[in-house]
């Protein structure tokens, strides 16, 4: 592949994607691998950060989705990224308390003794009895085994230097999912719907809140079913149900992108298993693992669907401006046509994307155990995102010290 050649940005984003604990590893060491590579994410209170030099290596965009947001959350705290490493570690450290079982998944046993007594006549009644599906749906009233709830006190009580999405330096996203509408929730400063409809390109299934607080978005947001029960958030418009914040929608860079950002690097851990002799075939490693290979390969799906709808617009782009050209056509009747283009396929050529994931040999980061909070694991999977980050960072170079062109903004 040849180098890629990146000029000095006017916005960095960084998205992260789900994939429990595991995830938040990964994203830790993709984070640490572009503090490495020279990026400096802004974090911390807006009242005590310095301004903005504005030199194309500051992350001062985060969107987060399930584990994720949670990762997002921890990065724009204000906490240096080498202590929220050390204590993905179990390190001890007083400023930084580590996340314990307890914490991560706090059994779901109250709401369900109460929903499984409370709304079993109901569920009975409208569910009937006409299957033997629908008589377990009815019998198995919990919404969910555990709940996310001791996870936002963790955020809230430990790590977030602030609650409230405009009292950070950086603008933080976090994207939920509406559990009893189709449609998404995205919690944040900003709502960017309002720029979209500028655009003529309105979402009415997406909704923005920017009233609920971090740490309770965070918690919405890693409410992953079956195993963590849905969460209520107080919004704007009431009270309202939430879930996983990929459910209808993977990696939402489109957010970081609408938020102004001309570079966006996205990370995630989907990396399906691909055959190989040593490791033989997934149907003898039993029901999780070829789950987890179903959701792997529904998710990448969708995510290099996203990113070859990218590449087919440009190469509208390209083709057009080279027909313009070939046909001697005007220029300035060319330049307007490509606006227009652009307005119309949503395509703004001047957003750079850059996706980091795991290789397709990363057999160990495949198999290895979602919810696993242990040292050995949680160090393996952050040395992972930080291999797979500089590997992939090799193929772009940045060019800084060229400054953005006020031509190229769209």
């Amino acid at each position: 592949m040849a180098i890629q050649k990146i000029k000095r940005k006017t916005r960095v984003g960084f998205v992260a994607s789900g994939g429990a604990a595991k995830a938040a590893c990964f994203h830790m060491g993709v984070a640490l691998a572009l503090q490495r590579k020279g990026f400096e994410f802004r974090t911390g209170l807006a009242s005590e950060a310095s301004p903005l030099v504005g030199n194309g290596r500051e992350i001062d965009v985060l969107v987060g989705s399930s584990a994720g947001a949670f990762a997002c959350a921890m990065i724009s705290s204000g906490h240096p990224l080498e202590d929220i490493y050390h204590s993905l570690l179990g390190h001890r450290n007083a400023h930084f308390p580590s996340l314990s079982y307890a914490q991560m998944l706090y059994p779901n046993l109250l709401d369900t003794a109460l929903r499984f007594f409370s709304r079993l006549p109901k569920s009975l009644a409208v569910r009937g009895y006409k299957s033997l599906e629908s008589l377990l749906q009815g019998l198995f009233c919990s919404n969910g085994f555990y709940s996310t709830e001791k996870l936002e006190a963790y955020l809230r009580r430990s790590i977030l230097a602030g609650n409230h999405f405009d009292q950070l330096a950086p603008e933080l996203y976090i994207v939920t999912t509406l559990l009893d509408n189709p449609g998404r929730l995205i919690l944040g400063p900003r709502n960017l719907n309002q720029l979209r409809e500028k655009l003529h390109f309105y979402d009415a299934e997406t909704q923005y809140d920017t009233t609920v607080d971090i740490s309770h978005a965070a918690a919405a947001s890693m409410s992953l079913p079956p195993i963590f029960k849905p969460y209520q958030l107080q919004t704007a418009q009431g009270p309202q149900y939430c879930f996983d914040g990929e459910i209808r929608k993977t990696l939402s860079t489109h957010i970081a992108r609408d938020a102004g950002c001309d570079l966006i690097i996205a990370s995630y851990t989907h990396q399906p298993y691909k055959y190989r002799e040593e490791i033989g075939s997934l149907a003898d490693y039993g029901i999780p693992s070829i789950l987890v290979q179903a959701l792997y390969q529904l998710i990448e799906s969708r995510i290099q669907g996203a990113h070859d709808l990218h590449l087919l617009k440009q190469r509208v782009m390209e083709e057009t401006q080279s027909f313009f050209d070939k046909k001697g056509l005007s220029p300035q009747l060319k330049e307007e046509f490509l606006q227009h283009l652009n307005l119309k396929l949503d395509y703004n050529p001047n957003v750079d994307y850059i996706y980091i994931h795991p290789t397709e040999h990363e057999d160990s980061l495949f198999f290895s155990d979602h919810f696993n909070l242990s040292s050995e694991s949680m160090e393996a999977i952050a040395e992972n995102g930080f291999r797979s980050a500089i590997r992939a960072l090799k193929d772009y170079h940045f060019s800084f010290s060229e400054p953005f062109s006020s031509s190229q903004a769209s």
